[in-house]
């Protein structure tokens, strides 16, 4: 089977900004908007030195999920206050996989249409040749970040992106309706499956819409992380070893994917195979929902919803004899090389990635920081209390260093696979089967 992610072309709007003293941060839940008032960003603390690229516009491609876009605004906001400098917002589509598709069809026409882009963790090993080396402009904050992070960010010597999100999965579930039907927080995916399913059961007498389970089922790179969760959690590996060795073709992996097959249409929607993270947050907040997959950004989503305070968090079940494990995500920021204003793009990055910046996106935006110092801060810690999850989990990464280059396709084989298993196009014996081979095509 020969699978090739296709180019797709992104429409992006625009924002002219506005300068206010709060924003709101939207939480989507099925139809209503909530949002929730927070606090002006900090001022760029590198102000003197930017103030040299007064007037100058720049265009940010940035995020658009949970918090994202509404901490944008609200950073820009404060930067050009303190600079001069204008940045217009342009948002990615939810989807990581279309935006990566988008990317390239930018960096490969060397268009200067961007000049800053948010990137994923993963990313830096096929975009480094076209962007900037920030090594130099942002040497202030790059000595606080963990020495994993910078070399995962540094292509052929050059520091290409800076990290400013951490990210990694999470179980939410309703403390309430655990209390109601007599149940524990599941430990192991069989335990989940059985309490969701009566749980739903109850509560489908009086609410047809709810689930027991919601979780990243689309295809897409969403689903690469979810799947690597189920399989690592079983002891099946995480598809290719870093010595670069083919494996997702093994009976653990097997009986993982059995059992998240068994999800759909029973304790998860049919409907969960179209999936992404603002589908599953608006589901889950609404009430709608028992259980939830997802990223620490949920947590602050929750004001002013049907959920709000009956929420718990807790580390991703296992699988028999096996290790709860939550796929390693995040974002960085990078410069696009062909942009027309680097100083200013530069001065964007140094402010964004910046320690206060982080501590502030943190405590108000729910994301998880980078820095190890900041992420001690007591304020922190207060603010999201999803974060403390992170060192009881077993954390696993997608095979991107190994496959380098080819790590984009290799994704697109493994969601696209597990997606056709979910909807029953596929079996799971015939998929993981195709999948090893079209991994090993890539990485012989």
């Amino acid at each position: 089977m020969n699978r090739r992610i296709a180019a797709i072309a992104a429409s992006v709007i625009v924002f002219s900004m506005i300068l206010p003293t709060a924003v709101g941060v939207a939480a989507r839940t099925h139809g209503q908007t909530v949002r929730k008032a927070i606090p002006a960003a900090p001022k760029d603390p590198f102000a003197k030195l930017d103030k040299k690229y007064r007037g100058q516009t720049i265009t940010y491609f940035g995020g658009s999920v949970g918090s994202d876009h509404d901490t944008d605004v609200a950073l820009a906001a404060s930067f050009t206050k303190s600079t001069g400098i204008h940045v217009n917002l342009d948002e990615m589509t939810s989807s990581s996989s279309a935006t990566l598709a988008t990317l390239q069809n930018l960096f490969n026409s060397h268009s200067g249409s961007i000049d800053v882009t948010r990137l994923d963790v993963v990313w830096p090993g096929i975009f480094g040749k076209y962007l900037v080396d920030i090594k130099q402009p942002l040497a202030a904050d790059y000595p606080l970040e963990s020495k994993g992070i910078i070399k995962n960010d540094t292509v052929g010597g050059h520091l290409v992106a800076m990290p400013y999100q951490g990210d990694f999965g999470l179980l939410y579930y309703r403390k309430d309706l655990l209390k109601k039907y007599h149940e524990k927080v599941p430990t192991t995916w069989t335990q989940l499956t059985a309490e969701a399913k009566k749980i739903q059961a109850g509560e489908k007498k009086t609410n047809k819409a709810f689930a027991g389970f919601v979780f990243q089922g689309n295809s897409y790179e969403g689903l690469t992380c979810n799947a690597l969760e189920w399989i690592a959690s079983y002891g099946g590996g995480g598809f290719i070893t870093p010595g670069g060795k083919v494996t997702v073709n093994n009976a653990k992996a097997k009986a993982a994917l059995t059992l998240a097959k068994s999800w759909v249409g029973t304790i998860s929607p049919k409907g969960v195979t179209t999936y992404q993270e603002g589908d599953t947050h608006g589901q889950f907040l609404a009430g709608d929902a028992a259980f939830a997959r997802n990223w620490p950004y949920m947590w602050s989503l929750q004001t002013g919803t049907k959920a709000q305070g009956k929420i718990g968090v807790a580390p991703l079940p296992s699988g028999p004899g096996g290790k709860s494990s939550a796929t390693t995500g995040g974002w960085e920021i990078g410069i696009n090389k062909y942009s027309s204003h680097k100083g200013a793009a530069e001065a964007w990055a140094r402010y964004y990635a910046s320690k206060p910046v982080e501590a502030w996106r943190a405590i108000y935006g729910g994301i998880a920081p980078t820095m190890p110092s900041v992420a001690a801060e007591k304020s922190v810690k207060k603010a999201n209390p999803a974060l403390a999850i992170a060192s009881k989990t077993n954390n696993v990464v997608r095979p991107s260093t190994v496959l380098g280059g080819n790590y984009a396709q290799g994704s697109a084989y493994i969601y696209q696979t597990i997606n056709s298993i979910l909807t029953g196009n596929t079996s799971v014996s015939s998929g993981l089967s195709t999948l090893q081979a079209e991994l090993k095509s890539l990485h012989p």
